[in-house]
């Protein structure tokens, strides 16, 4: 269902959006870089001389050290520091679109086809697979950001990037597919069952993240989350046997082979920037030929532990390309991890989505988006933690608090603006509509893409308000 082409080519805007964000976030310091001598005509008349003379002092006591060191009379040109500032941008809006290419191109093209292939030869169902195996690719980004985060320290850009994307995938997902295709039946189950447990899950982890650090009990509880929510899930799919019709998946992937032939004539830039990846991931990965008539679930297993390989390696390039970004602008980790990894992270989910929505699979489209959620905050935050509290009885040290608290309100907003616009409560309690059908009107989504820009930006001028 995910369509590479088009998740390549937005990667090509992030990339310049991104840029825009470097250049409009740069720290502006012409002023400071003048020569001393310079600056003084910027100052009235008496103070400048007052400066003058006090300089004149200062400069003839310090003599013998600067005859010692001719040197320090020189001092940077503003051009050549806006040469290195510009190139530091350019470099770092490369390398961000460099790795989230990479991390799209494996969850798309190795690591989500295999498990394709596993689902379909165990017969799991569309809910069961949707849940685990499905859902895990989806959040594969974001699982294994965290993981090396934890790993080397940088959690304070891992969380805040799990909670960002939560804001794109409530907010800014749904309301792009409804645009797109126009109003969306979904049921009401489905999207209460996700909603609700992934904000019991943030709850809970912003319960235990107060104290800015998460023990082996706290994480052990986020983990078992995930337990429950399976439960939860599998007792009404085991009562029906319902199981997934794959052709049906088939079909809507073909309806949309033509667009896809267009999209390729318009990306000769992207697909060029790609050969790298194309050719390491095909001597490390196995692929199986698409079509093919008995597809080997053993074959699939061994593509999906190579692909987190790389997966995991892409993820920690991530992190360095994000506090690349925090040290050329001067914004904070937190902001970092918001913007850059979020953003980064949900563009292959925003395409699969789209396409859902396109081949007639509203429900599918938003359970896409959300469901993979409740996998990021119980086993993204989670399983991490837990094995760093198990492999070195300490816990783990969340970061900044304050920011933490900024997006998880900018994110309790957005997610009730989904659920009003979601369920129609006023017909329900009319009569007019079955409490099992919810629905998203084109309107609605506007509102709710509106009103998750506003909340994305107001927590960036709260989050970088002392730094503009």
């Amino acid at each position: 269902m995910r369509h590479p082409n088009r998740t390549r080519i937005a990667l090509l805007f992030l990339g310049l959006a991104l840029a825009a964000l470097l250049n409009a976030s740069a720290p502006a310091s012409s002023v400071s870089t003048l020569h001393p001598s310079t600056q003084l005509q910027f100052l009235s008349p008496q103070t400048s001389r007052h400066l003058r003379k006090s300089g004149d002092e200062v400069a003839k006591s310090a003599e013998p050290e600067i005859s010692e060191t001719p040197s320090s009379h020189h001092h940077t040109k503003p051009h050549i520091k806006v040469l290195t500032l510009s190139f530091k941008i350019l470099y770092t809006t490369f390398a961000a679109f460099f790795v989230f290419l990479g991390l799209a191109i494996i969850c798309d093209d190795y690591l989500c086809p295999a498990i394709d292939i596993i689902c379909e030869n165990l017969n799991m169902s569309h809910d069961i697979a949707g849940a685990t195996l499905l859902a895990f690719g989806s959040s594969a980004p974001e699982i294994f950001m965290n993981v090396a985060a934890t790993a080397s320290g940088k959690v304070s850009m891992s969380l805040p990037a799990i909670l960002g994307s939560a804001i794109i995938a409530f907010g800014m997902i749904p309301s792009i597919c409804s645009i797109a295709v126009g109003d969306m039946k979904l049921r009401t189950w489905a999207v209460v069952r996700d909603s609700v447990i992934y904000v019991v899950a943030v709850a809970l982890m912003w319960n235990f993240l107060e104290d800015g650090v998460v023990d082996l009990r706290e994480s052990f509880i986020l983990s078992a989350l995930y337990v429950v929510y399976l439960v939860i899930i599998f007792v009404p799919v085991c009562c029906s046997k319902a199981t997934v019709d794959y052709s049906n998946i088939t079909d809507a992937e073909g309806s949309t082979e033509l667009d896809d032939e267009d999209e390729d004539k318009s990306n000769l830039l992207v697909s060029a920037l790609s050969k790298f990846y194309e050719f390491a991931f095909s001597l490390t990965v196995p692929v199986q030929p698409e079509g093919s008539p008995n597809p080997s679930t053993c074959k699939a297993f061994i593509s999906v532990l190579l692909s987190l390989v790389w997966v995991t390696a892409l993820s920690s390039a991530a992190l360095s390309v994000a506090e690349m970004a925090a040290s050329v602008t001067g914004m904070s980790q937190t902001t970092a991890g918001a913007t850059v990894l979020a953003f980064g992270a949900q563009i292959p989910d925003t395409f699969g989505s789209l396409s859902l929505a396109k081949a007639g699979q509203p429900g599918g489209a938003v359970a896409n988006a959300i469901g993979s959620q409740v996998i990021n905050v119980s086993l993204g935050v989670g399983a991490p933690f837990l094995c760093y509290n198990l492999f070195y009885k300490q816990s783990v040290h969340a970061g900044d608090d304050d920011g933490m608290r900024q997006l998880v309100t900018c994110l309790s907003v957005v997610i009730l603006t989904f659920w009003v616009v979601m369920f129609p409560l006023l017909r329900w309690i009319q009569g007019t509509s079955h409490i099992s059908e919810s629905r998203l009107s084109r309107s609605g989504g506007l509102l709710l893409g509106f009103i998750s820009v506003i909340m994305y930006c107001t927590f960036v001028f709260l989050q970088e308000e002392d730094t503009l």
